[in-house]
């Protein structure tokens, strides 16, 4: 019996609420599709979560009241796959507005 694989995904979206969003619609056919091939999926979305600025892995040892990054990089760790999207409309020339957002994805595969 095969172990299946674990997948983190994480929503960098600008919008502070996990609601609807155009990063949130793109990242939910990404989860579909690992669903669909048996990969557990844990989903994050990382303005929704108190991430505290700094160097250190967890930044309460420096002075943060909360810092939310210890726990999400235990899941990352324990991942198999880390899935980041967002949408890197805020890079893009004022005179390009029209156009609809350009959306990065970024995945990694660790293999044990």
């Amino acid at each position: 019996m095969s172990v299946p694989l674990k997948a983190v995904v994480i929503n960098c979206s600008l919008k502070p609420e996990p609601g609807a969003s155009h990063t949130g619609s793109l990242l939910q056919a990404v989860e579909n599709i690992m669903g669909k091939n048996a990969v557990d999926v844990v989903h994050i979305h990382a303005a929704a979560r108190q991430i505290a600025f700094g160097i250190y892995p967890d930044m309460t040892e420096h002075g943060a009241k909360i810092d939310d990054w210890p726990d999400i990089w235990t899941q990352i760790d324990a991942a198999d796959t880390l899935c980041r999207l967002f949408c890197s409309e805020v890079a893009r020339p004022k005179r390009f507005e029209l156009l609809t957002p350009r959306f990065v994805v970024w995945c990694s595969i660790q293999l044990s």
